[in-house]
């Protein structure tokens, strides 16, 4: 099934967007009164118009997300499987109508939507692009100029009031969406070391967050147990000493390797449903896959937590 999604090219300025009346009157109908996901993990400087950010808040229609500095926000929704934003000044807009499942306004975000998830829609407003994504891991980042869009898996198909058929872009490449104009030939994608980072999280079902937001991850999910893998036994013992009331046990990343049943079998040890990994991303992610490829209990969290 297709999902589409929006993206709100900055054609007046970063300060603001223009939103059209109906958006408006359904903005007023549903904003902050209709559940639409949940918030998996921030860092810092993240921030929503529905209430505070926490681990575990309860998304609603019509609401805007927010990072800025080095500010992340990972999310779902009933149309998105994941989708982390920033780090930098972003802005999203979630579910602002009943087709499209999320709005994308300003900086840096990635999201994956499952084959066989509910049919919604991304877009461009202005100039009118609409994104139909099917089963695709994409990536949305606006400014002032305009929105590219990078597509790592999966298939997106753009259709713009500007350009007179519709623009298909394939796993492996890009395109550039200018605030005016019609949009690019695709091109071959290149991914900077943040979204590297995003795309691998998203991948593997990694979610960040900053290590003192873990306590609220835990606390979300009722849990008081743990297993830390860090990529060096000191950054494992450092991210231990900021749990408070959590019984734990420590791995590194060398010893997940040495052994792939070594966290499944400390999960089931201490009847845990977490992860949490700490350290550098080139040494802690490998253990990201090597977990997945294990066989860990069903709904195990894997939490990536930086400084």
């Amino acid at each position: 099934m297709r999902i589409r999604l929006v993206i709100a090219i900055a054609a007046i300025g970063l300060a603001g967007f223009a939103s059209s009346a109906a958006l408006g009157r359904l903005g007023h109908q549903l904003a902050c009164t209709t559940t639409v996901g949940k918030v998996d993990g921030y860092h810092v400087t993240a921030g929503r118009t529905c209430g505070s950010v926490t681990v575990g808040a309860t998304l609603m229609r019509v609401e805007t997300l927010s990072t800025k500095g080095a500010g992340t926000d990972t999310f779902h929704t009933v149309y998105l499987a994941q989708c982390k934003m920033g780090p930098g000044a972003t802005k999203d807009v979630v579910a602002p109508t009943a087709k499209i499942a999320i709005k994308h306004l300003l900086g840096n975000t990635w999201c994956r939507h499952t084959s066989g998830g509910p049919q919604q829609w991304l877009a461009t407003v202005p100039p009118g692009n609409t994104i139909t994504v099917s089963g695709s891991l994409v990536g949305l980042s606006s400014s002032e100029k305009g929105s590219s869009v990078q597509v790592v898996e999966g298939t997106v198909t753009i259709t713009s009031r500007r350009a007179p058929a519709p623009v298909t872009v394939a796993a492996g490449q890009q395109v550039f969406l200018p605030a005016t104009g019609a949009p690019g030939a695709p091109t071959t994608l290149v991914l900077s070391p943040t979204d590297q980072v995003s795309v691998k999280e998203l991948q593997v079902g990694v979610v960040e967050m900053g290590q003192p937001q873990v306590n609220e991850h835990l606390r979300s999910r009722a849990e008081t147990t743990v297993v830390i893998v860090g990529d060096t036994p000191a950054s494992a013992k450092r991210m231990a000493a900021q749990l408070r009331g959590v019984k734990f046990s420590t791995l590194t990343a060398a010893q997940v390797k040495a052994n792939p049943s070594a966290v499944g079998a400390a999960l089931t040890k201490l009847k845990a449903h977490s992860v949490v990994t700490v350290g550098d991303f080139n040494a802690i992610s490998p253990a990201w896959d090597t977990m997945r490829q294990s066989d860990l209990p069903a709904g195990t969290a894997i939490v990536y937590a930086t400084p």
